[in-house]
């Protein structure tokens, strides 16, 4: 098997920094809310981080119409934070959130403490970081990962790949109009929504990767790859990452790392048992005979991960004869193989 070395032109990275620079104003949207704007989130007696909890609970209750509080509690709520440690997995704090006709009914909340009991995870991070995931559990979307990385606590991201932090550990104005037109003094009719009804996963990611050098450097192998078979949705329960869809990869090339084998297993979150949609807010699901280039990482049962989700896969469009980042619908400036 051909082994071929990746190089990014530095048009790309210059476009990339004009676009994680840009001061445009950036606000969520929303897909669904609570039947009322009060709730208390219940959070585990065994969680360490009950007061980044509180404190980004406390940034909603006090600019918006909706208000949450927090309180020691049990799982058995539908409105409950614990923490989790997963090393499989690339985000450090997620929203499983449960709605139906628009109307959240459920939503459960987690700290990745593989991630958070790093010295980087500040007191003020962890906060944002559970102000950010409090945001989705009340009904917001990310903001677009085009907009200025730092003017909107719903930005997916905790920290650019230089170490700074990524987003705003408070609510904006415009995330607060967003909520509060969400969560009117008076509600009114029930939210129209376009989202299918089910589990929605909506991940902060540790880390932004500028582009595809910077998610190289991070990743365990790059191939160029076709996926030739499909092995369905699997829901364990007893995992940190319950919800995930898995396919077969066939290497055509390897871009970097050692790898004998020709075909590899890739791990996507969400999927369906038939019964139970999920959906992963950055995650698109392959399809048999998608030709793609793939940022992996490797799980300890031996499956691959694309970093970030959509951020990690480039599919081949025939129309544009080109490969395109998922997540933001960029190619790759120009880029070439070099055999080894």
């Amino acid at each position: 098997m051909k082994k071929l070395v990746f190089v990014s032109a530095l048009l790309f990275s210059v476009l990339t920094l004009f676009l994680s620079t840009n001061f445009a104003s950036a606000a969520p949207t929303s897909f669904a809310r609570w039947a009322s704007a009060t709730q208390t989130i219940l959070v585990s007696s065994y969680s360490s981080n009950y007061s980044a909890w509180s404190t980004g609970a406390t940034k909603w209750k006090n600019s918006t119409n909706f208000k949450v509080s927090t309180i020691v509690g049990s799982h058995s709520s539908n409105y409950y934070a614990y923490d989790v440690y997963d090393s499989n997995v690339d985000w450090d704090g997620i929203a499983k959130t449960t709605h139906g006709n628009g109307v959240i009914t459920k939503s459960v909340l987690n700290f990745n403490t593989y991630h958070t009991s790093k010295s980087n995870y500040t007191a003020s991070i962890k906060a944002g970081l559970a102000g950010h995931e409090i945001g989705h559990s009340l009904g917001l979307n990310h903001v677009s990962v085009v907009e200025i990385p730092t003017n909107s606590i719903m930005y997916p991201y905790t920290f650019k790949s230089n170490g700074s932090p990524a987003r705003a550990l408070s609510p904006t104005s415009a995330d607060i109009t967003v909520v509060n037109n969400l969560y009117k003094k008076s509600i009114g009719s029930i939210l129209s929504t376009s989202k299918e009804d089910g589990i929605y996963l909506t991940p902060s990611w540790s880390v932004y990767y500028e582009d595809e050098i910077a998610l190289e450097k991070d990743a365990d192998l790059v191939v160029r790859a076709k996926v030739i078979d499909y092995l369905g949705s699997h829901m364990d329960k007893n995992k940190v990452q319950p919800y995930t869809t898995k396919h077969i990869l066939e290497i055509q090339d390897v871009i970097k790392g050692d790898i004998k084998e020709e075909k590899i297993v890739i791990s996507q979150m969400g999927g369906s048992d038939g019964v139970t949609n999920v959906f992963g807010e950055h995650t698109t699901l392959l399809t048999v005979n998608d030709e793609i280039i793939v940022f992996l990482k490797e799980s300890e049962d031996g499956s691959y991960r694309p970093i970030n989700e959509d951020d990690g896969i480039y599919l081949y469009k025939d129309y544009e004869g080109e490969f395109v980042n998922i997540r933001n619908n960029e190619g790759f400036s120009s880029f070439e193989y070099k055999a080894r």
